[in-house]
């Protein structure tokens, strides 16, 4: 007989459109998680194409629509306004005014890693980028 696995998250976002969650995001084994944001539904299919080699425990895919707001220059309300960011920190478990302390370091993410894909004239450039130092936290 096989035995059955489950996947608890303690972050689900709910009411995101589009984005495909990692099993593993949000539980115990969420510092082992990568976000995926890609340029729009089309990357994000080759991306989800390439989770059935790799497997969906520690990987899951946001789409962002259209050009993303550049946060530099915007103010407060430009930030807390623009639905996609709001997207971005949800699904990461950020949380405005509260520090990530990182996996088991009592912060509030539930992802270690981003990786930004993006199609740029048919070649793929990725940016990896670490959101939480969890290796400090043992």
């Amino acid at each position: 007989m096989q035995q059955s696995h489950t996947h608890t998250h303690t972050h689900t976002p709910a009411g995101i459109p589009k984005l495909d969650d990692a099993n593993d995001a949000g539980g115990r084994n969420s510092e082992h998680c990568t976000l995926i944001l890609t340029e729009g539904d089309s990357a994000k299919a080759l991306a989800v194409s390439g989770l059935s080699v790799v497997g969906r425990d520690k990987y899951g895919v946001f789409p962002l629509r259209g050009k993303l707001l550049n946060v530099r220059d915007a103010s407060a309300s430009q930030v807390s306004g623009n639905a996609e960011i709001q997207h971005i920190k949800q699904i990461l478990g950020l949380q405005h005014g509260k520090v990530c302390g990182g996996v088991g370091g009592g912060g509030v993410c539930g992802w270690v890693e981003v990786l930004v894909v993006c199609m740029l004239l048919c070649a793929c450039c990725c940016v990896h980028v670490c959101i939480c130092d969890c290796h400090a936290y043992g």
